[in-house]
């Protein structure tokens, strides 16, 4: 189903045209003061992900100080439809650990 709109020709030059528009500008200029945050944050990452490899979140983990990072075998990009009941349940983990601190 994500992949149907772009089926056709008129498809693909509609998300030429969205992935041309994306502006990444405010991120990267806040990038220094995001990466001082002590805030706890869980990364889940699929091990299989073919827009971003796994060593992309390792790097995201280690600029941010408490941050832990999960990779899942047997997912890709899309974890939720990969494997919700496991990402259900890591996200309760860590709500449950950070809450508690």
């Amino acid at each position: 189903e994500y992949v149907r709109p772009f089926d056709d020709v008129e498809g693909r030059r509609m998300y030429l045209r969205c992935a041309r528009a994306l502006n990444n500008r405010d991120l990267l200029i806040r990038a220094a003061e995001i990466e001082q945050l002590s805030l706890p944050v869980l990364i889940l990452w699929g091990e299989a992900d073919d827009y971003q490899d796994p060593a992309v979140g390792q790097r995201l983990a280690d600029r941010l100080g408490a941050a832990r990072l999960v990779v899942l075998k047997d997912a890709g990009h899309f974890l939720p439809e990969d494997q919700p009941e496991e990402i259900a349940r890591l996200m309760r983990a860590f709500i449950r650990e950070t809450s508690a601190r």
